[in-house]
């Protein structure tokens, strides 16, 4: 009887706990600007998989009062239905790993905001380190109205439609858990 053993050594999964994103809207000389510093980012380079989200109470708003922040969490984003916003999707671009660099990428599917998934196509970078570090960088557009979202009456005047998005995650091999 013969044994044979197989070390099958799969590529490790890559996290962040603390990713950074952040948002603009734009309109006219007016500027509404959110971020938070602890949007969850995870990524396997041998499923391609690229997921992020970031809980919706996290954001804090530069040069804003603590009544837009309400206004953000209460009136447009419903945080306390809608608890998340998050992206799961595949990298469509071939990459190599184990070689450092910077690539261009695209990575597709769903975007869900306010309780609304849409298939979205999202650019990006991905730059590939030493000492086993991943980051992944984006900057993307969503349409409001695509997530139920609209501009009230009365902010139309200080509120864009479109908002951009940026994202910036350093991702590290996560250690298996027990």
């Amino acid at each position: 009887v013969y044994f044979f053993c197989f070390l099958i050594q799969a590529q490790p999964v890559f996290r962040d706990m603390n990713g950074k994103i952040r948002f603009t809207s734009v309109k006219s000389m007016n500027m509404l600007e959110g971020y938070s510093d602890n949007m969850m980012t995870r990524f396997s380079p041998e499923t391609r998989k690229l997921a992020f989200k970031v809980q919706v109470t996290s954001f804090n708003f530069t040069n804003c009062s603590r009544a837009v922040e309400k206004a953000f969490n209460e009136v447009y984003m419903e945080s306390h239905k809608f608890h998340w916003a998050k992206f799961e999707g595949i990298l469509l671009d071939t990459i190599d790993f184990y070689k450092e660099g910077a690539y261009e990428v695209k990575v597709s599917g769903l975007l869900d905001i306010h309780g609304v998934a849409r298939e979205r196509e999202i650019p990006g970078k991905i730059i590939v380190k030493s000492g086993g570090e991943i980051e992944f960088i984006s900057t993307f557009d969503v349409l409001l109205s695509q997530h139920n979202l609209s501009v009230l009456k009365e902010d139309t005047e200080r509120l864009s439609e479109t908002i951009v998005v940026y994202i910036n995650s350093t991702l590290k091999i996560a250690k298996p858990s027990n």
